[in-house]
């Protein structure tokens, strides 16, 4: 059962918490985003079917898209401000073995709250002794991890490739493992809903659920130019509601995360910006890429959100992250956020919705009938 009065108490906390990050941009300068998303690497061992990134996968490196290295990790995070979460993601990530040393880097110079990742499972070597070095090295610093899976078995092979359901599950169960030693870990679930899978999506959570006990469901809506084609998109709204509904419920039972903390709400409210948008097929929330969220892709390219066209390279600023957020083209794109036509169905969670929703005129409130 909810108890309200501690709710509003850690409310508090976190909107002093975003006070102090927005006093930053008191005196007019523009500072580091409150979410950062790090592409660390264009790499992957699988092809799946439902892949936004396909196209830089598919792309041979060049001597001027070779991946950063861990020094130049090293200059961009001392060149940035203080921020909330840290995502790093891919390609796989685990593919790189200094991705922890990584991860590191901005949880010792930003002060990162969380650092997230998602990973497809498949490199369980890799994926469970770089997790235990993360958590060794930072022992009061959240570390989540969604492992990637479609549905059961015969669906999430369709879409990823044979073996690889069977495969995430085996990293899944010594994950588990890890986090009966670290206080400060969360494995979950990351599903992406799409046209293959959404007759079985709620099912599948619901399995999850009970057999996996997951920290959470992180449900991804499929977006931008699909590997296998567009047709992956035809998303039903019904199909949408019955999981972002059943998520609700879980929420509300206390099965998925801290109910008196207002940070187990913010993927809800992210569903429900997302579902009003599959209704009504015009974005649904006011985007703060490129104040709130930005991105670094594994190249050294900078962008205010992985929609939009790239602000420029960071090495040709000598890695120093505020010379180019506050260049010439960082204005120029930042000023077509909202307004672009790439801009107009959005669903975009990582730069885009969750960031944004912990501001006005995105913040659904909570209040205390609706978390009974």
């Amino acid at each position: 059962m909810i108890n309200f009065q501690l709710y509003t108490r850690n409310k508090r906390n976190y909107d002093n918490l975003l006070q102090a990050y927005s006093k930053r941009y008191s005196d007019c300068t523009v500072g580091t985003p409150l979410i950062m998303s790090f592409l660390l690497t264009n790499r992957c061992n699988l092809r799946c079917k439902h892949c936004f990134y396909h196209k830089t996968l598919d792309h041979p490196f060049k001597s001027n898209e070779r991946e950063l290295t861990t020094d130049e990790f090293e200059k961009i995070s001392k060149s940035m401000d203080w921020f909330l979460t840290g995502i790093f993601c891919g390609g796989e990530p685990f593919i790189r073995d200094d991705y922890a040393e990584i991860i590191y880097i901005f949880q010792k110079n930003n002060k990162i709250a969380v650092a997230d990742s998602a990973t497809n499972g498949q490199l369980t070597d890799s994926i469970i002794s770089q997790t235990e070095k993360i958590l060794q090295r930072s022992k009061y610093q959240n570390y989540t991890l969604g492992l990637s899976l479609e549905g059961f078995e015969e669906i999430n092979d369709e879409i990823r490739g044979k073996g690889t359901y069977n495969r995430a599950l085996e990293t899944w169960r010594e994950l588990k493992k890890i986090q009966l030693k670290y206080h400060n870990f969360e494995p979950y679930i990351c599903t992406t809903i799409n046209t293959i899978n959404q007759n079985t999506t709620a099912s599948f959570i619901e399995w999850c659920m009970k057999k996996l006990i997951p920290a959470k469901i992180s449900l991804i809506k499929i977006r931008q130019d699909p590997r296998d084609g567009a047709y992956l998109k035809d998303i039903s709204p019904s199909n949408y509601r019955d999981c972002m509904l059943l998520i609700d419920k879980y929420i509300k039972n206390g099965l998925m995360g801290d109910i008196n903390k207002p940070q187990t709400y913010l993927l809800r409210n992210c569903y429900r910006h997302i579902y009003n948008t599959i209704l009504t097929n015009t974005r649904d929330f006011y985007c703060y890429a490129g104040l709130h969220g930005g991105f670094i892709d594994f190249n050294g390219n900078v962008g205010v959100c992985e929609i939009l066209d790239s602000i420029g390279n960071i090495k040709d600023y000598d890695y120093d992250f505020r010379k180019i957020w506050e260049s010439k083209k960082a204005s120029e794109v930042k000023s077509v956020v909202c307004s672009d036509v790439k801009c107009l169905y959005c669903t975009h969670e990582s730069e885009g919705l969750l960031p944004s929703i912990n501001f006005e005129p995105n913040i659904i409130e909570i209040n205390e009938g609706d978390m009974i």
